[in-house]
């Protein structure tokens, strides 16, 4: 079995990733979550969350100054700033892999002095709809050639009001899912790009769209919504890729059945999902060589973020990279 270790819980104040997403997501693919750390310093919030979680689970706590890796065979990392050096320079030294929530939470200055500090270390990023394995078969098409020279790009995310809006609004909550998706089908690339930003009357709602062009006259286009009601839910979530010899669509809700009853209808996903397939490329070592990230990469990534949201500010047409 497995041994995976919770780092910490920091992140969003609306949110709770470790419990509500990622410890839910170990115990499906059968994984035994070994402990919980947190740092003896950590603020009381991450605090109490930490201490609710352990008990509710009935999972060890410990509060040292670095964790102990031994007989670990994977984290789950919620941390930012210095405390998520901390745990990822512990799993580089132990060989221990890591998913890191909400990596570019940090700033982009912040992200360019972790990777300074640990040069050349991989990691998987909590962008979970990486893992979809119809994501993972168009991106292979893609980097394969089957559907011809590269054209364009699209990625649409539709979500509920749930826990949101986020503290800071939504480009480095939510679009940055599908910005690393676009990044990885296109790859490495100079860019042209515009950004428009809307809210809601009340201010719950607020729309991204982002537009880009590369070097190699690929085409981008990037839609983000969180509405202003509803219970937390991913209504609409695809990736279109048109190539010079074919064209992908993948739904990234997918696979689902759609209940009809009295009250209405819903969408119910069934198998594994996406979440539970980044999960469990900690206990895969080729499932992980195909969604780990570089430091500097997710430090590019940020770079990207910063651009857009002086796009939108400017409505000016900027250069960036990714």
């Amino acid at each position: 079995m497995t041994r995976l270790l919770l780092a910490g819980s920091d992140g969003l104040s609306s949110q709770d990733h470790q419990r509500d997403m990622w410890l839910p997501a170990a115990r499906r693919i059968g994984a035994d979550i070994v402990s919980i750390w947190a740092h003896p310093a950590a603020e009381a919030a991450e605090s109490d969350r930490v201490e609710r979680l352990s008990a509710a689970e009935e999972i060890a706590l410990v509060r040292d100054a670095v964790p102990d890796l031994r007989g670990v065979d994977g984290i789950i990392c919620c941390q930012r700033g210095a405390r998520r050096e901390i745990v990822l320079r512990a799993a580089r030294d132990a060989g221990v892999p890591v998913l890191l929530d909400k990596p570019t939470l940090d700033s982009t200055d912040t992200l360019d002095a972790l990777a300074l500090s640990l040069p050349g270390m991989t990691l998987l990023a909590g962008h979970h709809f990486a893992a979809h394995p119809s994501f993972l078969r168009a991106l292979r098409a893609v980097r394969g050639g089957e559907i011809g020279l590269l054209r364009a790009v699209h990625a649409e995310l539709v979500v509920a009001r749930g826990d949101g809006p986020a503290d800071g609004g939504e480009l480095r909550n939510l679009v940055v899912y599908p910005t690393d998706l676009m990044r990885r089908l296109v790859g490495p690339a100079e860019l042209r790009v515009s950004a428009d930003v809307s809210h809601g009357a009340e201010g719950d709602e607020q729309s991204w769209t982002l537009l880009a062009q590369s070097e190699r006259e690929v085409v981008v286009g990037i839609h983000v919504t969180r509405t202003a009601d509803g219970a937390p839910e991913v209504l609409s979530s695809r990736v279109r890729v048109l190539g010079s010899h074919g064209s992908l669509l993948v739904d990234l809700t997918a696979p689902h059945v759609r209940v009809r009853s009295g009250r209405g209808s819903t969408d119910r996903p069934y198998g594994p999902g996406s979440v539970d397939m980044l999960v469990a490329g900690l206990t895969d070592a080729d499932a992980r060589a195909e969604l780990e990230v570089s430091l500097q990469d997710l430090a590019g990534l940020s770079r990207f973020l910063d651009v857009a949201s002086e796009c939108a500010v400017t409505g000016e047409v900027v250069g960036a990279q990714w």
